[in-house]
């Protein structure tokens, strides 16, 4: 057997002595290669436009522009590694939210197919401070600019900072649809910005600005919401944080404490109640409470109360120190918003007399929920109003027909009166909505202009353009600094304006 094997072992070696090898080795030496004109790390700003042009740099110039591929491709993007750029110059506008993140430059060389690479870190600030939302209409569609002004910044800064068309710059075409409503949630750990057309609803992030949700998957289930009679609010306090969304005359609300992030649900109606809801919440009610809205179809006030997803509608009983019952108004609502002393301020038409009646109410108070009302007959062209705004730190009450702005003094003279008498509309020019400057109702903080700029916007029909007039006010009683006038234009026609709150505690 040992003989055997030093035998196949002796003509292994006879073989492999005997055989010559016949290839041909021309190694080719690769000239060096680096990437140049191109820096490790760039600090820049949302909105702003990375241009990076490196150069790739060999000895000798070997290799033509025509020998390179290139690829860029960020982390963390939307899909993990997104690609955005395969040309040498790079050209990307950053909309993400506000971090670190890297650009992963690649070359590849077509004759050798090697691949030079480089990692560039991002470091991203965010813009979006607090500012002022104004939701417009152009060309059918709508946008909102974001408006950062000395007139009313809390912010030490030495210019004005507008954003203007931001939906239009960060989603590359404006949101489809006439506007409807724009409006912040706040919630300490959980902030949003709604936008709504006649078209749909989206939930964008307060930092990006990017979408977050739309009204496709708004509620559990993915179920998709009515396109019509929206209106959006919401409630919050230290315990609880609760958004309201009106759609298609129902209800709909969050999970106390969830922000939304489960979807909005439809309170139960018990025992074959039923209900036609008027678009108007109560802001402010006893924590006992989910909120309080308006029955059309019934004339009456009803109360959703819960939580854990497991609302119930129910009536109102009329507490024994009511001024007046909640259950039979005889009255279509046209407005209600919260104001002073944490009461909700409600504009009513009744339907028989077709008069109008500011009604006071209080749902901190169940033994009272309804506190006054104010017949509102000395108040010119009433039924002609267009907007309402109502403040926080002082019996203020305004409304606003086409061309004049009115302060209704209902507690003394039940009487309104012009109070802005520089307005000097031009011809084809009408007012489109009112606000009071309040930026203090949930976010806890204490802004210096709180209650005390009036928001005047108008809308010229030859010029296609709005307008935004600004005055200070006395937040007490609501009396007009007419020489404090100050202007900002705006593309298009405006519907609603609303405060953005800035990430809490940046």
């Amino acid at each position: 057997m040992r003989n055997k094997i030093y035998l196949l072992l002796g003509i292994f070696c006879l073989l492999v002595s005997c055989y010559k090898d016949k290839g041909s080795y021309d190694y080719i030496e690769l000239p060096e290669v680096t990437i140049g004109n191109i820096k490790d790390s760039y600090d820049i700003a949302q909105l702003d436009t990375l241009i990076l042009s490196p150069e790739i740099i060999t000895a000798g110039d070997q290799y033509s522009s025509e020998d390179w591929s290139y690829t860029w491709r960020l982390y963390p993007g939307k899909n993990n590694i997104d690609t955005v750029g395969k040309e040498r110059v790079l050209s990307y506008r950053f909309i993400e939210e506000p971090g670190v993140y890297h650009i992963y430059f690649t070359a590849i060389n077509g004759q050798t197919d090697l691949k030079y690479s480089k990692d560039i870190v991002i470091n991203l600030a965010g813009v979006y401070m607090d500012s002022w939302m104004v939701l417009y209409e152009k060309d059918g569609d709508c946008d909102f600019d974001l408006l950062n002004d000395r007139f009313f910044t809390k912010y030490d800064q030495d210019k004005d900072i507008y954003f203007r068309g931001l939906y239009t710059m960060t989603h590359g075409h404006a949101f489809p649809g006439k506007p409807v409503k724009i409006a912040p949630y706040f919630y300490p750990w959980t902030q949003y910005d709604y936008i709504f057309s006649e078209q749909g609803g989206e939930r964008l992030s307060v930092t990006s600005m990017e979408t977050l949700q739309d009204m496709n998957n708004f509620l559990l289930g993915g179920e998709g919401l009515p396109f019509e009679g929206y209106n959006f609010t919401y409630q919050t306090s230290w315990m609880s944080g609760i958004e309201i969304l009106f759609a298609g005359e129902r209800i709909f609300i969050t999970n106390r404490g969830t922000s939304a992030k489960d979807g909005f649900v439809e309170p139960i109606c018990r025992d074959g109640l039923t209900y036609r809801a008027a678009p108007f919440a109560a802001r402010q009610v006893k924590y006992t409470l989910g909120t309080v809205f308006y029955d059309e179809e019934n004339c009456r006030f009803l109360e959703i109360r819960g939580s854990q997803n497991i609302f119930v509608v129910q009536e109102i009983v009329d507490g024994t120190g009511n001024k007046f019952s909640l259950n039979n108004m005889d009255a279509t609502m046209v407005f209600m918003d919260n104001g002073f002393n944490q009461n909700e301020y409600a504009v009513m038409r009744n339907r028989t007399t077709g008069n109008y009646t500011l009604y006071v109410l209080s749902f901190y108070n169940e033994e009272r929920y309804s506190e006054a009302k104010y017949e509102m007959m000395q108040c010119p062209d009433i039924e002609n109003a267009v907007s309402y705004a109502v403040g926080s730190r002082g019996e203020v009450f305004y409304y606003a027909t086409l061309d004049n702005v009115y302060l209704y003094d209902y507690k003394v003279n039940n009487k309104a009166d012009v109070c802005i008498h520089n307005l000097n509309l031009a011809a084809e020019e009408t007012i489109t909505c009112l606000r009071i400057f309040r930026p203090n109702d949930y976010a806890w903080m204490n802004h210096k202009y709180d209650n005390k700029v009036l928001f005047v916007a108008t809308y010229n029909s030859s010029t296609e353009k709005g307008k935004i007039y600004m005055y200070y006010i006395d937040e007490s009683n609501g009396k007009v600094d007419e020489n404090s006038v100050k202007t900002i234009e705006v593309d298009g026609k405006i519907k609603d304006m609303a405060y953005h709150y800035g990430v809490y505690g940046s």
